[in-house]
């Protein structure tokens, strides 16, 4: 009889913790993993015909605070962490010969999160179309994304949604939990081009960017 009664005392709190979680809003945080205007540049390789992103390139890091929730009642759990990244509407690309227009496809941001103890993969960030990047004048090329969107100076938003034991990880390393720990973020851009020479390097700058907290 007491297990009986332990069990449905369990199931009435997994309920009363669930509809706690319900009422708490959404929190958002501004420039997640410290890579607010940091550039990322990636040199174009040579290969039979596709030229792609050479192993290793177009590599950026960041660096960031814990995120504080202590304002949350204890025992709730945040049920997903959504990053929201974006670049600026303009790129820089040097080489021997600069065309007019570059068509990037398949372009991906992989990003890792780690602090001294604890390290997460975040989800591949793909970006649902293409980016034009456009000649403006010498070296300076804006850039716009086929998929639309309304914020501003931005030309493309990579979306990642972070959940079960993927968030698990990943809140080990961003939780503030006594004091706060310095995080270090490091994404990798990649994308495919036939459009820019071997040995051209294509820059590209990331914007702030939101992260927000589910419960």
């Amino acid at each position: 009889m007491k297990i009986v009664k332990y069990s449905a005392l369990v199931v009435l709190l997994m309920v009363l913790l669930a509809a706690c979680a319900s009422l708490i809003p959404a929190q958002s945080f501004d420039n997640p993993l410290g890579l607010a205007n940091k550039d990322i540049a990636v040199t174009v390789p040579a290969t039979a015909a596709l030229r792609t992103l050479a192993a290793g390139a177009g590599t950026v890091s960041g660096s960031f605070n814990d995120v504080d929730l202590s304002d949350v009642p204890l025992g709730i759990i945040p049920a997903k962490y959504e990053i929201e990244l974006g670049f600026t509407g303009s790129a820089t690309v040097s080489g021997s010969s600069l065309p007019a227009t570059i068509t990037l496809t398949n372009v991906q941001l992989a990003i890792t999160v780690s602090d001294v103890d604890n390290s997460a993969t975040i989800p591949t960030m793909s970006y649902p179309g293409s980016l034009t990047l456009t000649q403006q004048s010498g070296s300076s090329y804006s850039v716009a994304g086929s998929a639309s969107i309304d914020s501003g100076d931005v030309s493309a938003i990579f979306t990642a949604v972070i959940a079960s034991s993927q968030l698990t990880n990943l809140l080990d390393v961003i939780l503030l939990d006594g004091s706060n720990t310095q995080n270090t973020a490091m994404a990798t851009l990649s994308f495919e081009t036939d459009d820019l020479a071997a040995g051209g390097t294509i820059t590209m700058t990331i914007n702030a960017g939101t992260g927000t907290v589910s419960f």
